[in-house]
């Protein structure tokens, strides 16, 4: 009898004996210590991009990874002299110019065809004039799900099951002088985007004075319908982008943004407040 054992907390092949690809000394192992704690095990996809991470552009709660120009942004990274977001330790990852990104391939991308919860964590040092997306998902020249800043709201878009087009409703809302809890740059901000039910909300945060945890963002908490099945995250050609637009890698990208970590949570009843380690 043979065992293939499996460790944890992510449930993680030994390619070279599951016949799966590759060969001895080709196996890939993640155990509890990966992240050195900075992992939210109550995630169904997270990556910590601090340098307590061997493999920051692997999913370390699930399988997706950063495959595309991963070249663009430094791991582990103390550029900008952001300091560390509430309970991290380890830097960030760090993408310097406009125009850069990271990608993860075709059908390797969040499930948005129920409820969900997106959380990003991440330091902007632009002004909020700024058009801005911390990450997207989508293909090029279609509909896409994001969050975005523009004219200092936030914003939101959906994409249906094969982005040929929204679903019912979307977030075209607020205004400069009531943002829709925008991020507030030059501090460290979660944006969560959540799905339940038929309705999609946003909300972001802004680490508390004394880093301890996060406070909600200055503005209008936002919500509105959508109805319909969005992308399964395994057809139709869909990917995960960070800094930037799916439909151009130009688009809606920014200078000296660092990015800690990303969440992907299947309760889209989940409205606590973000991950903070060791809490």
């Amino acid at each position: 009898m043979s065992f293939l054992i499996y460790p944890t907390p992510k449930m993680y092949p030994l390619t070279g004996l599951t016949g799966l690809g590759g060969g001895p000394g080709t196996a890939l192992l993640k155990s509890a210590a990966a992240g050195g704690g900075t992992v939210d095990t109550s995630a169904a996809h997270f990556w910590d991009f601090s340098s307590n991470n061997s493999s920051p552009f692997e999913d370390q709660v699930g399988s997706l990874e950063f495959t595309t120009n991963t070249g663009s942004m430094a791991t582990g990274s103390s550029s900008g002299s952001y300091g560390n977001p509430p309970g991290w330790s380890g830097g960030y990852g760090y993408i310097a110019s406009a125009g850069s990104y990271v990608q993860t391939a075709a059908n390797a991308c969040f499930n948005l065809s129920g409820d969900f919860r997106i959380d990003c964590c991440f330091y902007n040092p632009n002004n909020t004039s700024n058009a801005f997306m911390a990450w997207s998902q989508g293909k090029a020249s279609t509909e896409a799900w994001y969050i975005y800043n523009a004219s200092g709201s936030a914003r939101w878009n959906s994409a249906n099951s094969d982005y040929s087009g929204r679903m019912g409703g979307d977030g075209e809302g607020g205004s400069s002088s009531d943002p829709v809890h925008n991020y507030v740059e030059d501090k460290w901000n979660v944006s969560t985007m959540r799905r339940s039910g038929d309705t999609v909300y946003i909300k972001n945060y802004v680490a508390k004075t004394d880093n301890t945890g996060w406070d909600q963002a200055p503005g209008t908490p936002y919500s509105n319908s959508c109805t319909g099945t969005g992308p399964d995250g395994a057809s139709d050609g869909g990917f995960l982008a960070l800094n930037g637009w799916t439909h151009t890698t130009n688009g809606y990208s920014v200078d000296n943004l660092a990015i800690a970590w990303l969440a992907y949570y299947t309760n889209g009843a989940k409205t606590d407040d973000p991950f903070v380690p060791g809490s």
